[in-house]
C-alpha cells in the first residue's frame, strides 16, 4: 500500500523510507527501500 501512496504523492519519500525500515529486511521491507532509492521503478496501471 505504501507503494502505491508515493506514486501518488499522498506520501513523502522520507515516510515511505520509515515504513522501509519498520519492516526491516523482509522481502517488503526491501521492497519499499527499492522504490525510495530510486531502483525499482513502479509501472503505472495501463487502461485499455
Amino acid at each position: 500500500m505504501e507503494e502505491i501512496a508515493f506514486e501518488n504523492g499522498w506520501i513523502t519519500r522520507g515516510r515511505l523510507m520509515e515504513s522501509a525500515e519498520r519492516y526491516g529486511k523482509s522481502p517488503y521491507g526491501q521492497h519499499l527501500k527499492g522504490i525510495a532509492d530510486g531502483e525499482i521503478m513502479l509501472v503505472p496501471n495501463q487502461k485499455n
